[in-house]
Protein backbone atom coordinates (compact mmCIF):
# COMPACT_ATOMS: atom_id res chain seq x y z
CA UNK A 1 0.00 0.00 0.00
CA UNK A 2 1.09 3.82 -0.71
CA UNK A 3 0.86 4.91 3.24
CA UNK A 4 3.58 2.77 4.05
CA UNK A 5 6.14 5.75 2.94
CA UNK A 6 3.55 7.84 4.72
CA UNK A 7 4.69 8.89 8.09
CA UNK A 8 3.60 10.44 11.47
CA UNK A 9 6.53 13.28 10.71
CA UNK A 10 5.41 13.79 7.52
CA UNK A 11 1.65 14.22 8.58
CA UNK A 12 2.52 16.95 11.36
CA UNK A 13 4.75 19.09 8.55
CA UNK A 14 1.90 18.67 6.50
CA UNK A 15 -0.57 20.27 8.82
CA UNK A 16 1.90 22.59 9.51
CA UNK A 17 1.86 23.58 6.31
CA UNK A 18 -1.87 23.60 6.13
CA UNK A 19 -2.43 25.72 8.80
CA UNK A 20 -0.50 28.40 7.32
CA UNK A 21 -1.80 28.68 3.86
CA UNK A 22 -4.83 28.85 2.10
CA UNK A 23 -3.18 26.88 -0.77
CA UNK A 24 -3.42 22.96 -0.48
CA UNK A 25 -0.42 22.71 -3.37
CA UNK A 26 2.07 25.07 -1.80
CA UNK A 27 1.35 23.31 1.20
CA UNK A 28 2.19 20.14 0.00
CA UNK A 29 4.51 21.13 -2.26
CA UNK A 30 6.61 22.49 1.17
CA UNK A 31 5.76 19.37 3.02
CA UNK A 32 8.07 17.70 0.06
CA UNK A 33 4.54 15.44 -1.15
CA UNK A 34 4.49 15.34 -4.39
CA UNK A 35 1.24 16.07 -6.19
CA UNK A 36 0.02 12.74 -7.00
CA UNK A 37 0.63 10.74 -4.46
CA UNK A 38 -0.90 13.67 -1.93
CA UNK A 39 -4.09 13.07 -4.06
CA UNK A 40 -3.73 9.22 -4.03
CA UNK A 41 -3.43 9.07 -0.35
CA UNK A 42 -6.30 11.35 0.11
CA UNK A 43 -8.37 9.64 -2.04
CA UNK A 44 -7.36 6.23 -0.16
CA UNK A 45 -8.05 7.92 3.16
CA UNK A 46 -11.77 8.64 2.43
CA UNK A 47 -12.70 5.26 1.00
CA UNK A 48 -11.30 3.77 3.79
CA UNK A 49 -13.15 6.76 5.92
CA UNK A 50 -16.31 5.87 4.02
CA UNK A 51 -16.02 2.28 4.48
CA UNK A 52 -15.48 2.49 7.87
CA UNK A 53 -17.02 5.60 9.30
CA UNK A 54 -16.81 4.12 13.00
CA UNK A 55 -12.88 3.69 12.28
CA UNK A 56 -12.90 0.66 14.02
CA UNK A 57 -10.10 -2.45 13.30
CA UNK A 58 -8.29 -0.65 10.92
CA UNK A 59 -5.00 -1.89 10.23
CA UNK A 60 -2.10 0.19 10.92
CA UNK A 61 -1.42 2.09 7.43
CA UNK A 62 -5.10 2.57 7.46
CA UNK A 63 -4.76 4.38 10.85
CA UNK A 64 -1.80 6.20 9.54
CA UNK A 65 -3.86 7.62 6.24
CA UNK A 66 -6.96 8.39 8.82
CA UNK A 67 -4.87 10.40 10.69
CA UNK A 68 -3.50 12.11 7.15
CA UNK A 69 -7.23 12.93 6.26
CA UNK A 70 -7.85 14.21 9.66
CA UNK A 71 -5.23 16.11 9.55
CA UNK A 72 -5.65 17.68 6.13
CA UNK A 73 -9.61 18.72 7.63
CA UNK A 74 -8.26 20.35 11.13
CA UNK A 75 -5.63 22.12 9.59
CA UNK A 76 -7.43 23.38 6.41
CA UNK A 77 -10.26 24.53 9.21
CA UNK A 78 -7.49 26.65 11.15
CA UNK A 79 -6.11 28.38 7.98
CA UNK A 80 -9.83 29.35 6.72
CA UNK A 81 -10.48 30.19 10.37
CA UNK A 82 -7.36 32.87 9.69
CA UNK A 83 -9.18 34.04 6.38
CA UNK A 84 -12.36 34.77 8.10
CA UNK A 85 -11.10 36.54 11.03
CA UNK A 86 -9.01 38.75 8.36
CA UNK A 87 -11.79 39.51 6.39
CA UNK A 88 -14.36 40.44 9.52
CA UNK A 89 -11.26 42.85 10.81
CA UNK A 90 -11.04 44.10 7.25
CA UNK A 91 -15.31 44.94 7.14
CA UNK A 92 -15.11 46.69 10.06
CA UNK A 93 -12.86 49.44 8.15
CA UNK A 94 -13.68 48.83 4.59
CA UNK A 95 -17.27 49.13 3.67
CA UNK A 96 -16.79 47.36 0.39
CA UNK A 97 -15.20 44.39 2.45
CA UNK A 98 -18.32 44.04 4.50
CA UNK A 99 -21.19 44.54 1.45
CA UNK A 100 -19.28 41.66 -0.12
CA UNK A 101 -19.27 39.49 3.01
CA UNK A 102 -22.90 40.50 3.98
CA UNK A 103 -23.79 39.03 0.18
CA UNK A 104 -22.29 35.77 0.54
CA UNK A 105 -23.17 35.44 3.93
CA UNK A 106 -26.95 36.32 3.27
CA UNK A 107 -27.20 35.85 -0.33
CA UNK A 108 -31.50 35.78 0.19
CA UNK A 109 -31.48 39.18 1.83
CA UNK A 110 -28.35 41.10 0.83
CA UNK A 111 -27.86 39.62 -2.84
CA UNK A 112 -26.02 42.03 -5.86
CA UNK A 113 -29.05 42.81 -8.04
CA UNK A 114 -28.49 40.46 -11.28
CA UNK A 115 -26.99 42.29 -14.28
CA UNK A 116 -28.83 41.71 -17.85
CA UNK A 117 -28.37 43.12 -20.90
CA UNK A 118 -31.17 44.48 -22.67
CA UNK A 119 -32.41 45.82 -26.04
CA UNK A 120 -34.86 48.32 -26.50
CA UNK A 121 -36.60 48.79 -29.95
CA UNK A 122 -38.80 51.55 -30.57
CA UNK A 123 -41.59 51.77 -33.06
CA UNK A 124 -41.82 54.32 -34.94
CA UNK A 125 -37.88 54.52 -35.60
CA UNK A 126 -37.13 51.12 -35.81
CA UNK A 127 -34.09 52.45 -33.52
CA UNK A 128 -32.17 49.84 -31.28
CA UNK A 129 -30.44 50.92 -28.03
CA UNK A 130 -28.66 48.17 -25.82
CA UNK A 131 -28.18 48.95 -22.23
CA UNK A 132 -27.39 47.06 -18.81
CA UNK A 133 -30.40 46.67 -16.48
CA UNK A 134 -29.91 45.84 -12.78
CA UNK A 135 -32.97 43.75 -11.75
CA UNK A 136 -33.18 42.58 -8.38
CA UNK A 137 -32.69 38.93 -7.41
CA UNK A 138 -35.74 36.62 -7.61
CA UNK A 139 -35.97 33.46 -6.01
CA UNK A 140 -38.26 30.76 -7.06
CA UNK A 141 -41.32 31.43 -9.42
CA UNK A 142 -40.67 35.20 -9.65
CA UNK A 143 -37.69 34.42 -11.58
CA UNK A 144 -39.70 32.46 -13.95
CA UNK A 145 -41.47 36.10 -14.57
CA UNK A 146 -38.37 38.23 -15.11
CA UNK A 147 -38.96 38.09 -18.73
CA UNK A 148 -42.54 39.15 -18.52
CA UNK A 149 -41.08 42.27 -15.82
CA UNK A 150 -38.64 43.15 -18.14
CA UNK A 151 -40.93 43.35 -21.34
CA UNK A 152 -43.48 45.23 -19.18
CA UNK A 153 -40.71 48.23 -18.05
CA UNK A 154 -39.50 48.36 -21.42
CA UNK A 155 -43.27 48.93 -22.56
CA UNK A 156 -43.79 51.59 -19.98
CA UNK A 157 -40.70 53.12 -20.60
CA UNK A 158 -41.88 53.63 -24.43
CA UNK A 159 -44.84 55.16 -23.04
CA UNK A 160 -43.28 57.51 -21.69
CA UNK A 161 -40.63 58.74 -23.84
CA UNK A 162 -43.51 59.13 -25.96
CA UNK A 163 -45.64 61.22 -23.92
CA UNK A 164 -42.86 63.27 -23.12
CA UNK A 165 -42.18 63.79 -26.48
CA UNK A 166 -45.45 64.84 -27.73
CA UNK A 167 -45.45 67.30 -24.47
CA UNK A 168 -42.67 68.91 -25.93
CA UNK A 169 -44.09 68.83 -29.02
CA UNK A 170 -47.45 70.59 -28.24
CA UNK A 171 -45.34 72.55 -26.03
CA UNK A 172 -43.41 74.06 -28.78
CA UNK A 173 -46.12 75.53 -31.06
Amino acid sequence: MAAKSLTKALIKKLGKELSETAFTAIAYANAGIPRSTYYFWKSQAEEIDAANPERHDLAPDEELLIEFLDTIEQSRAKAGKTLIDSAFKHARSDGNVAIKLIERLFPNDFAAPARREITIKTESLGEQNTGIANIPTLGGAAGQDLEALLLQQQSSAVDLAKSSTRQKASGDD
